[in-house]
């Protein structure tokens, strides 16, 4: 959308179906093209001639819902932009990378901070050995990951432990980034 090569056509814009519509009105969403939930608009897009159906689709739902939407936009043969992280595990991040190769589809996953100029003049600064080894990584993103499934459990974890599970995520998707999945 920002980079032009994009149109947004189509999507589910809201939990409330009559909010969601009026917003899709506001930014020029074609009239029909508002979809009431993932499913719907699955079947209403297959239904379209294949060069007016969507192609990609953005995930940006909250954590614990990132795993089975993708994971069912990739069986419907779709290209996925996701916002992270991609999964709550690795196992689930494993099983999405399989399934994106196997359905010949792209996964990119957004990095936001990857793009600032001060975490590239830091990386530059890494390779070029200017600072020398790094010796810590302090990561404080104060996010929780977990919140549904916690909540089942009854236990509320924020956090370090939360902290530490972003960071896995961020290494599975980087080390993915070299492989199916690509990312800024």
């Amino acid at each position: 959308m920002l980079s032009g090569e994009f149109e947004l056509r189509a999507g589910v814009f809201g939990t409330d179906q009559a909010r969601g519509r009026a917003f899709a009105e506001r930014i020029g969403v074609a009239a029909g093209r508002s979809y009431a939930d993932l499913e719907e608009m699955l079947a209403g897009e297959s239904r379209r001639a294949p060069g007016e159906r969507i192609e990609v689709v953005s995930v940006l739902t909250p954590n614990h819902l990132h795993f089975p939407m993708v994971d069912r936009l990739l069986d419907a043969g779709l290209h996925v932009f996701c916002e992270k992280p991609l999964s709550l595990s690795v196992v689930e991040a494993l099983a999405l990378e399989r399934k994106a190769v196997t359905r010949g589809c792209q996964v990119g996953v957004a990095h936001t901070y990857t793009g600032y100029p001060m975490v590239r003049q830091m990386r530059a600064l890494i390779a070029g050995g200017a600072i020398g080894a790094v010796q810590k990584i302090d990561v404080q993103y104060y996010q929780g990951l977990d919140q549904s499934r916690d909540a089942r459990r009854g236990t509320a974890r924020r956090g370090v432990a939360s902290r530490s599970r972003t960071l896995r995520a961020q290494l599975l998707h980087r080390r993915y980034r070299r492989t199916c999945f690509r990312s800024g």
